[in-house]
């Protein structure tokens, strides 16, 4: 999340849909995000890391919380990914931080990604619909990571923000101690009818909203 009442916006990052690269750009522009609270905050780790990736809800509460005044006039905006591209993306994060480097090329099955989809691990990270509305509320503006360039260009505009895109890669290289090793290849082998529905159905309502559709 990165909130900032100053120009009036709230930015809500669902995991793995370009949030470093929004927090490249904007790092400027906000007064409130996971950044600050590590800083200020006095709570654990990993209370300020589940800051970083608030959803609707959860914003609101968290507001309250902070006595902060979330006026009606914010502009709400979120970005969306490709959700088998994203799935494949938790899952190469997972064996990073879960495997033995020597031995995860061997751990990769499709029975253990579909173990890993059915875990908390994944089931953990809300749905990406609930950055996108919740009840009667519903965001502003809702990019694609696959576009990320021209629609933080859209969105920059519309707070008569410098638009800094140009000068960034559209996909922003993580900090050196956040890098990870890719397996990507690897686990685009391993699809299997299981495991293209469950993602399906559990991502179905930005496919239908967004008009996303799976490629091998």
């Amino acid at each position: 999340m990165l909130l900032s009442l100053k120009n009036k916006y709230v930015c809500l990052n669902s995991p793995k849909t370009g949030t470093y690269y929004r927090e490249s750009v904007l790092h400027t522009y906000y007064e409130y995000s996971f950044h600050n609270e590590c800083k200020h905050s006095r709570e654990r780790l990993i209370n300020q890391w589940a800051i970083r990736h608030l959803n609707i809800p959860q914003v609101m509460e968290w507001a309250t919380s902070k006595n902060i005044q979330i006026d009606d006039d914010l502009f709400w905006f979120t970005f969306t990914r490709n959700p088998w591209d994203r799935a494949v993306s938790f899952y190469n994060m997972y064996l990073n931080w879960n495997c033995k480097v020597g031995g995860i090329e061997h751990t990769i099955t499709s029975e253990h990604f579909m173990k890993f989809l059915s875990q908390s691990e994944f089931k953990d990270y809300d749905a990406q619909i609930t950055y996108i509305q919740y009840n009667d509320f519903k965001v502003d503006f809702i990019g694609k990571l696959e576009n990320m360039c021209s629609d933080m260009s859209y969105v920059l505009d519309r707070l008569n923000l410098k638009n800094i895109c140009h000068l960034n890669k559209s996909r922003e290289p993580q900090p050196r101690w956040f890098k990870l090793r890719r397996y990507h290849h690897l686990i685009r082998k391993i699809w299997t009818d299981e495991i293209i529905e469950y993602i399906a159905g559990y991502d179905r309502d930005v496919i239908e909203l967004q008009k996303y559709s799976f490629t091998p």
